[in-house]
């Protein structure tokens, strides 16, 4: 029985022990433990062996034990049969075996999950192929689902409530009106700055701050930034770019939660960038949040 996280060894072994012993052996193996259990002499002895999947690949791969020494292999938690996994080291050997030695003996492979995910998958079509990917790597003929005893399922699968209350906008936002002020000040002397290197259309940003459009605004021109040969304006475009993504952050922070998280959040930036150590141009433009975080400190309150 195969699992991805130490802790669960101990957990899967007691409920292995709950439900077969005495009548059969049961072995639980780990990082912590198998440096001290010679594998290739232990495994015979007993008929259930919970591991970590690691554990079991470095025993392959240093040829202690061979798949063959097993009759079953279950996965827990099989969604993780991907990429460079342990899991899915395994399973690359067995199909290896499978296909280069055919007819050599080999365990039966079943794989537990609760959700196969779909990964980063945006359509349908992505989500299958998802999905088909991982029981090609798991070598999966069919796959399972409950049916007999869905009732006794239910007892361990409690889904939350669901309550949707809807809650209406700030009337007046004082914070949000600094933050923009303050945003309209590093835009202008951004546009001084830059005015050499720069059109006037690609120094212009959108009208709202807080919209998709102007973070795609600010995101260009820190690219463009990177290309002017000119060191110093380049640095001034990137550190100006770089605030004005904060203080975006913050106008969406103050939207959707509390406004003093967005003060926070602006707080440790500032924080960070003090402790890193800054030039003139972090220090001028850490002056307008300075300058400004009383007023906000008293917004962040009411």
């Amino acid at each position: 029985f195969l699992v991805n996280k130490v802790p669960l060894v101990e957990q899967q072994c007691n409920a292995f022990l709950e439900y077969l012993s005495p009548k059969y052996e049961i072995l639980p193996l780990s990082g912590e433990t198998a440096a001290e259990i010679p594998i290739g002499e232990t495994l015979p002895e007993h008929d259930v062996i919970i591991l970590t999947a690691q554990v079991l690949e470095n025993a392959l791969r240093d040829e202690l034990i061979t798949l063959d020494m097993f009759s079953l292999l279950i996965f827990d938690e099989c969604h993780h049969c991907q990429k460079s996994d342990p899991y899915n080291a395994i399973m690359t050997r067995y199909i290896k075996q499978k296909v280069e030695k055919s007819g050599t003996r080999l365990p039966q492979i079943i794989g537990l999950t609760a959700s196969l995910g779909v990964g980063k998958a945006k359509s349908l079509k992505d989500a299958v192929e998802y999905i088909l990917k991982v029981c090609a790597n798991l070598d999966a003929e069919w796959i399972s689902m409950i049916v007999e005893h869905k009732d006794e399922l239910q007892k361990f699968n409690q889904k939350p409530k669901e309550e949707v209350k809807p809650v209406s906008g700030r009337r007046n936002d004082p914070f949000a009106t600094e933050i923009n002020r303050i945003m309209e000040d590093i835009e202008k002397s951004l546009a001084t700055e830059a005015s050499k290197h720069l059109t006037p259309g690609e120094l212009k940003p959108p009208r709202q701050r807080d919209k998709q459009p102007y973070e795609q605004w600010v995101v260009t021109l820190a690219r463009k930034a990177a290309t002017l040969k000119d060191d110093g304006v380049s640095r001034t475009i990137h550190a100006a770019t770089t605030h004005l993504r904060k203080y975006t952050d913050a106008l969406a922070i103050n939207a959707d939660a509390r406004t003093k998280d967005a003060l926070q959040y602006l707080d440790s930036f500032v924080t960070g960038l003090q402790e890193e150590g800054f030039d003139s141009t972090d220090e001028d433009l850490v002056n307008h949040f300075r300058e400004a975080k009383q007023k906000l400190q008293e917004y962040a309150a009411d």
